[in-house]
């Protein structure tokens, strides 16, 4: 039952994901899709893109960062 009550929530968390990563530059977007969907370490995605482990982590940092006050601004928008 509980699971079910949180399905509409998550749904809509989802969505607003789908929002905010669109949002995003190419270069942004690109690191995360590395990291989440490919599940590359730092050191490889640095080197798909011309980087530097330590560069890529900050990166995903503030990009993590960035997605998760999108998506809380757009959960309160339609609250």
């Amino acid at each position: 039952d509980q699971l079910a009550a949180m399905q509409p929530e998550t749904n809509e968390r989802l969505e607003a994901l789908r929002q905010c990563m669109a949002k995003l530059s190419e270069r942004h977007r690109r690191v995360v899709e590395l990291r989440y969907n490919r599940q590359l370490s730092s050191e490889n995605i640095a080197d798909q893109v011309g980087s530097n482990p330590v560069a890529v982590d900050s990166m995903l940092y503030r990009v993590r960062d960035s997605l998760r006050k999108c998506v809380d601004k757009q959960m309160e928008a339609g609250a």
